[in-house]
């Protein structure tokens, strides 16, 4: 790949306290943090708001993956030709259990899992009908 180019936020600040930050909601935390509103400086609102918004990000991705594996596993790979072994073999050793209990016992099951990716979906639902116009949004 060529002609890529990204930009990624670093703040470093020197002396007391020394933090070097690469990632935008630790940055905005730490800038409202050093720099307050009452010193006259603009507050970087909605922060903790991100924060509850990533976690949910973060829960509905690991149901959803856990799902996805189970299914990939047991009803798209062929039993003949190696790859459900394969499929078994390099996910075991990444996820450090056995493919069966990452749904089954860690997941809780497809009865468990459901509801838990509606839940963890249901801040994010929140966010984007407030941002694509449905709802009211202070800047």
């Amino acid at each position: 790949m060529t002609d890529l180019e990204e930009t990624v936020p670093i703040i470093e600040i020197l002396g007391p306290n020394y933090k070097a930050l690469n990632d935008s909601t630790p940055i905005a935390r730490l800038l409202n943090e050093r720099f307050t509103e009452k010193d006259g400086f603009k507050d970087l609102k909605r922060i903790e708001e991100i924060s509850e918004w990533t976690a949910a990000v973060g829960m509905l991705q690991t149901h959803i993956i856990r799902w996805i594996l189970n299914d990939v596993y047991e009803n798209a790979l062929d039993p003949n030709d190696g790859s459900k072994e394969f499929f078994k073999y390099t996910r075991e050793g990444a996820l450090k259990c056995e493919l069966k209990d990452v749904m089954k016992v860690r997941g809780g099951g497809e009865t468990a899992l459901i509801p838990a990716i509606k839940l963890a979906w249901m801040p994010l639902k929140e966010r984007m009908q407030n941002e694509d116009g449905n709802g009211e949004r202070e800047l």
